[in-house]
């Protein structure tokens, strides 16, 4: 081969080195990664699916509708993505409906997620909305004659005869002769016992403490004799149980102080590691998301972890060991740090995803 040959060959080489590497950096430089969560069979011979994203930055990232973000066949994706993942099904980003025979994909960046065969189908025991392409039709209503009650029949009254008068029989009163004795007089009836009139009660005893006037009351709770002294031994307070700041309870209570409210501050993360595929997991179309939740300790870092919605053992365990890894600025009650939990989500994708 000749010298110009050879330095061809090498220089086409390089170029395509050069190109390859400048397709891999551009893959890796947007910070949102589609995905697909799942797909939902529909009644016409299409498919519902289901997109969410995750955003590895802290920070909400807006990519505008165009050619760097568009789905197919139909239908408008988002345009602005918070830190995080958008979470698992029924959880979406949105939802984009395709016929039997139409290609449904997102593409976002340098990314292209498509439906295919091989995408993972939703649970069917979770209630789906209805696609937009399918009218749902509303059964009738049943509608049931009930004949109308029979007139009630209200019986004549019967005519009221009126009772018979009665006529007192008068009997003349007899003659008095002037030899028969006359009838006494009755003595007019003699008053009922009437009690005597009230008559007002004098007390003496009474002392005036400290601006107060104090009453005297006897040993359960009953007006007692008024020759006794009121003084700070006999005089009872006028609340029991509260410290009025005078002898004989006459003092004002004073109102206690306001107190304000307790200052918190959640917790924030300042290392977010990623979680990598399991050598043991089995294979998956799409990605797989575990949720966790950290308990954050006063240093920032992880103390426990449990799982709150697990994907199989060898996701779970991957998952602990990523969410231990994490470190936070800890919360903090009136300035001072605490322990709090925080929800957590690590997400895996498969190599050629």
């Amino acid at each position: 081969m000749k010298t110009r040959d050879r330095f061809g060959v090498a220089l086409g080489t390089g170029v395509a080195m050069m190109a390859g590497l400048g397709v891999a950096v551009a893959l890796s430089s947007h910070p949102v990664r589609p995905r697909i969560l799942c797909a939902m069979p529909l009644g016409t011979g299409g498919y519902s699916v289901y997109f969410g994203y995750t955003n590895e930055t802290d920070e909400t990232v807006v990519e505008p509708l165009g050619s760097s973000n568009e789905v197919l066949p139909r239908g408008t994706p988002i345009t602005s993505f918070v830190p995080g993942s958008s979470g698992a099904f029924p959880s979406a980003a949105f939802v984009v409906n395709g016929g039997p025979d139409e290609e449904i994909s997102w593409t976002l960046g340098p990314r292209t997620v498509r439906f295919n065969d091989e995408t993972i189908r939703c649970p069917l025991e979770v209630q789906r909305p209805p696609p937009e392409d399918v009218t749902w039709v509303a059964p009738k209503p049943v509608v049931v004659e009930v004949p109308p009650p029979a007139p009630e029949v209200v019986p004549e009254p019967v005519p009221e005869t009126p009772p018979p008068e009665v006529v007192a029989e008068v009997k003349p009163a007899p003659k008095l002769s002037d030899n028969s004795p006359k009838p006494k007089p009755k003595d007019p009836p003699k008053p009922k016992d009437v009690p005597p009139a009230p008559v007002a009660l004098a007390l003496t005893g009474l002392t005036n403490l400290d601006g107060g006037m104090g009453i005297q009351k006897g040993e359960y709770d009953t007006l007692g004799s008024a020759a006794v002294e009121v003084n700070e031994k006999t005089n009872r307070p006028s609340e029991a149980g509260i410290d009025t700041g005078k002898p004989n309870g006459t003092g004002n209570v004073p109102a206690p102080a306001a107190v304000a409210p307790p200052k918190r501050t959640a917790a924030k993360v300042k290392s977010r590691p990623k979680g990598e595929w399991p050598a043991d997991a089995p294979p998956r179309a799409g990605a797989v998301l575990v949720r966790l939740s950290l308990l954050v300790g006063i240093d920032g870092t992880v103390k426990q972890v449990k799982v709150v919605r697990g994907a199989g053992p060898a996701f779970d365990r991957e998952a602990r060991a990523v969410g231990l890894r994490a470190v936070f600025s800890p919360a903090t009650l009136d300035d001072k740090p605490v322990e709090s939990w925080v929800p957590w989500d690590v997400e895996f994708t498969p190599d050629d995803f």
